[in-house]
């Protein structure tokens, strides 16, 4: 466990979902491990829409903090600003334990389960509301 990891003074306003990544925190042995963050909304920049299916809408924004990482002396750091896509769940105001079940098997698909050589291309950084909805 990275106590590290657990990002404090933070909540995404939904309690199952406070849980989800907290959860995923508790699992981590390393900063740079693949495990969930509340990332506040106002971190994203140049957003834009770049397509739309039956349940979400996906968006390329820029995210200022950029992914975790550990330098040679294993300081916790952050990347430069990145280039990330924001899927937008359509009617997701109402958090269903449903719901949050999709996001478990998908953060466990992306996270555990994926080839390697697919990991280097999608990564699941974390969880935000767009104040929009």
């Amino acid at each position: 466990w990275c106590k590290k990891c657990m990002q404090n003074g933070w909540t995404s306003g939904n309690e199952q979902i406070d849980k989800l990544i907290q959860e995923t925190q508790r699992k981590a042995s390393a900063w740079s491990d693949n495990y969930l963050e509340w990332i506040n909304y106002d971190q994203f920049s140049k957003i834009r829409e770049i397509g739309e299916g039956a349940f979400s809408v996906v968006y390329k924004a820029t995210w200022s903090d950029g992914r975790r990482t550990d330098d040679k002396e294993k300081r916790c750091s952050r990347t430069e600003p990145i280039t990330v896509a924001l899927k937008c769940i359509k009617n997701s105001q109402s958090i269903t334990p449903y719901y949050i079940q999709n996001l478990k098997t998908y953060y466990r698909h992306f996270s555990t389960e994926c080839p390697k050589r697919i990991l280097n291309y999608l990564e699941f950084y974390g969880i935000t509301q767009s104040p929009y909805t």
